[in-house]
């Protein structure tokens, strides 16, 4: 149950569509499937696939499949509104889920507007393109700088809708157990990282009076060239360094007293700490606080949660449409990434392709398929990608 209810999470709620808006968006699809197969999965047998479809109240599953043309005939044939696939294997997908019999999962990191802060705030394009800037700090800082995986081993996927997925087949991960991916999470997020761990508490200088010794207590910071979250601290504290050194010492001040529990005493102090480009090796105790707020703010990954930490997810079908967009859900490499612009590159050509009438419900402006679009509530008539994006997305109503 929970992975129908994630899946209908990531579809997001279903639009309300007139009967004409869905015929449109069903024959669209459908001659898309008739000329493009799917990109399966690895070991796409022992996967389950399942499908919202147009109009209808629920998901079809659990569906398996034999072959690439079993799962082409299928899809050109009930054209479905979105097509998702288990991140888990079965020794019998087909069957109901007591009786499946879980083999192992990928490891899956999800990562869209849900996820990225102030999204609320953003246009539709300014959206994806912070998705997909911390997108790629998951990938670089984390998979690949922290978990040592090579780019290359990471299947990268464009939702198709407003974010990013990445996959991990590596066999040794396979069985993690979900409280295992869990911790990778936790490393990801920084979440429960023992700062003093990062900096430790050390005596740093010692003086005698009065026959005692008294040590002079402060945290050392992590060397040049740690690694992980150590390394991760010390860009922090350059991060901090480089955006006070362009203020004024009140605007300093006031942008230090930002961050929790520093008074305007504290802020003065920091400001005169950080003006020492090495900090002499180590730091106060405010400042092991400040740096700590901003590991959690600038430098911790965002994902999605729970879909890392599933074993039985369902997950966008690469190769398939999805239904809000029209946009293909397209697998690329690490430098492919670099290079797509969702709404440049989402859109696809069918063959013989029409302009459909459409009926604009409310102004948009946007750059789409290589055209620039400023419409006013009213009739359309727009190419069938553009238009298949307006309909899926409630913009607009397909005529006729």
């Amino acid at each position: 149950m929970g992975s129908i209810l994630s899946a209908r999470a990531e579809a997001g709620e279903q639009i309300p569509m007139t009967e004409a808006s869905q015929r449109f968006l069903r024959s669209y699809f459908g001659r898309y499937y008739k000329d493009h197969a799917p990109a399966l999965p690895r070991r796409f047998a022992r996967r389950e696939f399942g499908f919202f479809h147009f109009g209808g109240s629920g998901m079809q599953r659990p569906v398996a499949f034999a072959t690439v043309a079993e799962a082409q005939a299928f899809l050109a044939r009930q054209v479905p509104m979105h097509a998702y696939y288990s991140s888990a294997y079965y020794q019998d997908p087909s069957v109901p889920m007591a009786q499946k019999k879980w083999m192992g999962a990928d490891l899956v990191f999800d990562l869209d507007a849900d996820h990225v802060k102030g999204a609320e705030n953003m246009t539709y394009a300014e959206m994806l393109a912070k998705v997909k800037d911390e997108f790629r700090k998951l990938i670089d800082r984390f998979l690949v700088g922290q978990l040592g995986y090579a780019a290359d081993a990471i299947g990268i996927v464009f939702s198709g809708g407003r974010g990013y997925h990445a996959h991990i087949s590596d066999p040794r991960i396979v069985s993690l157990t979900s409280t295992e991916r869990r911790e990778i999470v936790d490393l990801v997020r920084g979440l429960n990282l023992d700062y003093n761990w990062a900096m430790p508490v050390a005596v740093v200088r010692e003086t005698e009076a009065e026959g005692r010794v008294h040590e002079t207590l402060a945290h050392r910071l992590p060397g040049r060239g740690s690694g992980g979250w150590r390394g991760l601290v010390r860009e922090a504290l350059k991060l901090l360094q480089g955006r006070l050194a362009g203020m004024s010492d009140p605007d300093r001040i006031k942008y230090l007293r930002t961050f929790g529990g520093v008074g305007a005493r504290k802020a003065q102090e920091l400001v005169q700490e950080l003006s020492d480009p090495d900090i002499r090796g180590v730091v106060s105790n405010a400042l092991v606080s400040v740096l700590q707020q901003l590991c959690m703010d600038e430098m911790a990954g965002e994902l999605d949660e729970p879909v890392t930490c599933d074993v039985r997810r369902l997950i966008r079908l690469p190769g398939t449409l999805h239904g809000k967009t029209g946009f293909v859900v397209k697998r690329m490499t690490r430098d492919e990434l670099d290079g797509f612009e969702p709404l440049r590159d989402g859109p696809v050509a069918v063959r013989d392709p029409q302009a459909i009438r459409c009926e604009i419900l409310k102004p948009v402006n946007i750059q789409l398929g290589g055209e620039s679009y400023s419409l006013q509530a009213g009739p359309a008539e727009l190419p069938e990608p553009d238009a298949a994006f307006f309909v899926g997305r409630g913009e607009a109503k397909a005529v006729g």
